[in-house]
């Protein structure tokens, strides 16, 4: 292994592990994908640095450039990190009931964190972020609900990993926030007729996409509150909610069971496979689920 000449160069080719504990349980072939493997510790360094990338080669950032974006955590790490090592001042803005080890995070990457109430959703820290660029000169919104690097990356970068380390696999999980992740894995497996059965996630209390109303909850990264514009629903075969408790009480048996630190996103990814199991004969299936970040983010609430 060559040293990496920059950070940049870390993001990406997260490794797979079998779940040996829900394999188990499923009895299916359970697999996770591990993107807390990434330099700042989540899925999202990827679509951090292909938004910053693609706004470069555009021209749309220059050396004085503010970036603003509204995130509930790990894009706006994600952001401060790649901005830091690229020079550019950053300001979060995120909903007030985030884990505070993310603010601190954000803190010492140098980013500004405006927070926005959490009753109101991720619209509330949308529509700040739009008023700061009526007041500040010379902004970017890397605006990633609705930025195309988002599901781009994905397809470019995590589904081509999936296709080279799983070779065969059935079925892939993945929570649902921005829909990037989802819908970029999504397009390259339907692309190429591959029979692979592509579900999400997102919160009982905020079960939007399965015809519910948007609430509070505590499944961090997923649940936008609002359909997003991202989201390609005729390439998604199923999706599951999962409730705060369910999701959480997971994480914690993930650690313990497979001893794989994942997040709260995670354990509801991982509960999706056990109620998917109820449901369906999966016996005997390669089943892959997307781990987004790390538990070490959510201390505050286990």
């Amino acid at each position: 292994m060559k040293p990496a000449n920059n950070i940049f160069e870390l993001v990406g080719k997260t490794p797979i592990v079998k779940l040996r504990w829900l394999s188990q349980k499923t009895k299916t072939d359970v697999f996770a994908k591990l993107e807390f493997f990434n330099p700042f510790f989540s899925i999202k360094d990827r679509v951090a640095w292909a938004m910053i990338e693609e706004a470069e080669k555009k021209g749309l950032i220059k050396k004085n450039t503010t970036i603003i974006e509204a995130t509930s955590g790990n894009t706006g790490v994600a952001l401060a990190g790649i901005c830091r090592a690229k020079g550019y001042k950053v300001i979060i803005v995120m909903p007030d009931n985030v884990p505070r080890e993310r603010i601190r995070l954000l803190n010492i990457l140098g980013a500004q964190v405006i927070l926005t109430p959490a009753e109101k959703g991720m619209e509330a820290a949308l529509k700040k972020v739009h008023s700061l660029t009526q007041k500040i000169s010379d902004t970017f919104v890397p605006d990633q609900f609705k930025n195309l690097a988002n599901p781009r990356i994905h397809e470019y970068t995590t589904a081509r990993e999936i296709q080279q380390t799983m070779r065969k696999v059935d079925v892939i999980i993945c929570g649902i926030g921005t829909a990037g992740t989802i819908t970029g894995i999504a397009r390259f497996f339907k692309k190429r007729k591959k029979k692979v059965r592509i579900v999400g996630v997102e919160p009982q209390e905020s079960a939007v996409l399965s015809g519910g109303c948007a609430g509070k909850h505590k499944i961090f990264g997923i649940g936008a509150g609002f359909i997003p514009p991202l989201l390609e629903r005729e390439l998604i075969d199923e999706i599951v909610a999962v409730s705060d408790k369910e999701a959480i009480e997971m994480s914690r048996k993930i650690a313990y069971q497979e001893a794989i630190l994942c997040g709260i996103s995670s354990g509801a990814v991982a509960c999706a496979v056990l109620k998917i199991a109820r449901k369906k004969k999966i016996k005997g299936k390669r089943i892959l689920l997307i781990f987004a970040d790390s538990l070490e983010r959510y201390l505050s609430f286990l």
